[in-house]
């Protein structure tokens, strides 16, 4: 992984991680089933924000992430200005 050196390591040593549990730990990931299941907004719907600093704007739904509640939505943080009409 980029930039991950160090990112774990004990007695300023980095931490080793054999072949071995890689491919065990792959192993039992490749047994589950993961699916995602399909969110009440589609791609290119219009969401508006309703918690946070950008409560009330409009967005452009792009695609759920992972975790619980998380989401990518376009913002157009200019949304009062004459550029947001220019930009249909």
């Amino acid at each position: 992984m980029p930039y991950s050196l160090g990112l774990v390591s004990f007695g300023g040593e980095a931490a080793f991680v054999s072949d071995e549990l890689i491919h065990a730990i792959r192993k039992q990931l490749a047994k589950l089933e993961i699916r995602k299941p399909d969110p009440v907004v589609k791609h290119g719907d219009i969401v508006t924000i309703e918690r946070g600093p950008f409560t009330g704007y409009k967005a452009i739904f792009d695609t759920c992430l992972s975790g619980t509640e998380r989401a990518r939505v376009l913002l157009s943080l200019l949304q009062n200005s004459s550029w947001r009409s220019t930009c249909r």
